[in-house]
């Protein structure tokens, strides 16, 4: 239960069945109020009937207070970058005796261009500009489907890793890689070898419990006020990191960073489908990251988000690495799906509403390694 009940709500509850409204699940009307529709919601309550006495004895027995996401960004030098753009061509097979000596090369290629990255964004103190001695780090991957990271659907395992032990040589004291997949978690983790990568650098990977959700507050546009959240990883977080896949998406035309917050909401999430543009937008209101990286050394350019056939995928051998997700979706979208950024809408939104920015030629620097 919420919070401590009197002894007399305590009797009603035996006599009434012990449980106790504040804790029940998620309803229609929940979503209605939540979602912004409160005057249906208060339209079915009167048909209803549901204003009648409060048989339960619970009358100012109220939840807890909704938790709010700090802000995680952390402020660089204006006559630095905030957006990189990162190229590297991709080890090849033949090169290597086996196949684990191939994916540590390419775990050891995404380590260097995202610390070439953070280098030219935090100047003299590097990756250190972004991650200090003692930071409890959350990295956030799109994990959505298990899928086998060759089809491009979700984050390379290997920049998992890279970017795990990058925290760690800044002086990280914790790492959690977290997600909450549509797909069964478990398989999601296995299939995508993230779980595995995250393990094996040392994180402590979270996967979605009930007790781990909590009601967040985000007071947007389509989430006008708060919403079950897969909030748990963030209870102890200092800094947190995006890291995604480009790719195609039929809804809202293109998946990078800022559609993979997405994968923090509890469900009924997919009822945000009718209104996909604005949700996505709110996250650029309810998320303040560290930083975000935009994997495209693959590119899923059709068939989104779920992909299924390596004909839906290109090379792109680019990593986008930046301090605004508006900035780094915008150059990802025209120069690595080739899109126009008005295609995307809810870049539009995000924009107009003042949470981000659209990338500039002065802000970004272009690097090769």
């Amino acid at each position: 239960m919420s919070e401590k009940l009197t002894r007399t709500q305590l009797k009603n509850l035996e006599r009434l069945g012990g449980v106790n409204p504040a804790d029940e699940s998620f309803s229609r009307r929940q979503f209605l109020t939540q979602a912004g529709g409160t005057g249906l919601v208060i339209g079915g309550a009167v048909a209803g009937g549901l204003l009648a006495r409060d048989q339960w004895g619970m009358e100012g027995v109220k939840p807890p207070p909704p938790v709010r996401l700090k802000d995680y960004s952390v402020v660089l030098s204006p006559s630095k970058p905030s957006l990189v753009v990162v190229r590297s061509s991709p080890p090849r097979a033949e090169n290597y005796a086996s196949r684990e000596e191939e994916l540590h090369a390419r775990e050891e290629q995404a380590f260097t261009m995202v610390k070439a990255a953070l280098e030219a964004m935090g100047g003299d103190r590097g990756v250190s500009a972004f991650i200090s001695k003692g930071d409890v780090v959350v990295i956030k991957p799109n994990v959505a489907f298990d899928k086998n990271p060759d089809l491009a659907a979700t984050t390379q395992p290997d920049t998992v890793s890279a970017v795990v032990k990058l925290c760690f040589g800044a002086g990280a004291r914790k790492v959690i890689v977290a997600d909450n997949p549509i797909n069964n978690p478990e398989s999601c983790f296995f299939k995508t070898k993230v779980g595995e990568a995250a393990i094996r650098a040392g994180a402590e990977l979270m996967m979605p419990q009930d007790s781990y959700f909590e009601q967040l507050y985000v007071g947007g546009e389509t989430i006008t006020g708060t919403w079950k959240m897969f909030y748990r990883p963030f209870r102890e977080a200092t800094k947190v990191i995006g890291i995604s896949p480009v790719k195609d998406h039929n809804l809202c035309k293109a998946t990078v960073t800022m559609k993979n917050w997405y994968g923090l909401l509890g469900n009924p999430r997919n009822q945000f489908h009718q209104n996909i543009h604005g949700i996505i937008s709110d996250f650029a209101l309810m998320m303040k990251p560290t930083f975000v990286i935009a994997d495209g050394r693959k590119l899923l350019m059709r068939n989104g988000p779920t992909g299924g056939s390596l004909n839906d995928v290109k090379k792109g051998d680019t990593m986008v690495i930046g301090t605004d997700c508006t900035a780094v979706d915008s150059w990802c979208v025209k120069e690595l799906l080739g899109k126009q950024r008005h295609e995307i809408l809810y870049l539009d939104k995000v924009i107009s509403r003042g949470l981000g920015k659209d990338w500039r030629p002065q802000w970004t620097r272009e690097i090769t390694v």
